[in-house]
């Protein structure tokens, strides 16, 4: 079995004692799941439940389902019928269930298992896993110990090779939380990265970008998002063999040269540019302003990713003398 988080598939094969001999039903019994989940709260979501299994032993059994909420209370129990199976033939049973209200943050608890006609009581064949609903964590990567986090099992299935309790793992060592901007004209963010790996290999995401609430009207050519801050589009680029994410900025911008006013648009009088540039002497303003990286839904497990970003530099790139890299000192002719 596939020991991936501390949350990872708890399998139990149950021994009947007194009913059989130790190992007649329990040694070579298996049964493998299709996948289940993920899940999530914004929606109605129908389970259709797979499952293969074969006994070392003819006995007449039957199937059963058992859902549980993170407290152990049942929600759900569905039984199939009985049948005398046949040593070691693999047999299916399929059913569907509408989980309605049954999703919640703390999980939901699968189990499947045989019970046998002469001995209802005992499960000869019983397994059990949890699986827990995506999208609902938001982490800050810099205060996680070590910069690593570990989803809880948001997935799981079996096959005649392994079982498998989905979780995703990321190490967020390679994140900087500054721009790399030289001087304080631009603001740039990129050659930053995280790895990402999961029994899931496929990497995607729902949203990502930098945000920034327009506190003194410096940005007024700038659209405004739906939460009333300003957003500056970054892309995640993932690449597959390395299993790394890298972050770049990504935003077609459009500057005016004459008052270094910046557009996410084309406007008359605008050009396009390859940076976000910064208004004439914006550190005066710096301190009303805090950025903020944004990525929204990463990875299977649907992970929100949310730390404050620092400007690079702390000078204007030409102003006054005490706070600008570059100044102009004069004085009066006599």
């Amino acid at each position: 079995m596939t020991m991936l988080s501390k949350y990872s598939f708890v399998a139990l094969i149950g021994t009947v004692l007194g009913a059989y001999p130790k190992g007649e039903l329990v040694d070579h019994s298996y049964c493998y799941i299709d996948k289940i989940g993920p899940f999530s709260l914004e929606k109605n979501q129908i389970l259709n439940l797979n499952v293969k299994y074969h006994l070392n032993a003819g006995r007449p059994v039957k199937p059963y389902f058992c859902i549980f909420n993170g407290d152990s209370r049942t929600l759900f129990r569905e039984e199939g019928e009985y049948i005398t199976t046949i040593r070691h033939m693999p047999y299916y049973w399929s059913t569907s269930i509408d989980l309605k209200d049954y999703v919640a943050p703390n999980g939901l608890q699968f189990m499947f298992g045989m019970i046998d006609e002469r001995y209802y009581e005992y499960q000869i064949l019983h397994t059990e896993f949890s699986v827990f609903p995506i999208g609902l964590t938001t982490i800050n990567p810099f205060t996680l110990p070590g910069g690593v986090y570990e989803s809880k099992p948001y997935a799981y299935h079996s096959d005649e090779n392994d079982e498998y309790s989905h979780i995703a793992k990321y190490d967020f060592n390679g994140l900087i939380e500054y721009t790399n901007d030289t001087d304080f004209s631009y603001l740039e963010y990129s050659t930053c990265s995280f790895t990402y790996d999961s029994v899931d290999e496929d990497f995607t995401y729902e949203d990502a970008y930098i945000k920034f609430y327009d506190t003194k009207h410096l940005f007024n050519k700038w659209r405004t998002s739906s939460d009333g801050c300003k957003h500056i589009k970054l892309r995640l680029m993932y690449t597959k063999s390395l299993k790394l994410v890298d972050i770049i900025t990504y935003q077609n911008y459009y500057l005016n040269r004459d008052t270094m006013e910046i557009s996410d648009i084309y406007r008359d009088g605008f050009t396009s540019v390859g940076r976000f540039y910064l208004p004439y002497n914006f550190m005066a303003y710096a301190k009303d302003y805090t950025f903020s990286v944004e990525l929204v839904g990463v990875g299977a497990d649907k992970l929100n990713v949310s730390y404050p970003l620092v400007l690079g530099n702390n000078k204007n790139h030409f102003g006054l003398c005490n706070s600008s890299d570059y100044c102009v000192i004069g004085g009066i002719a006599k």
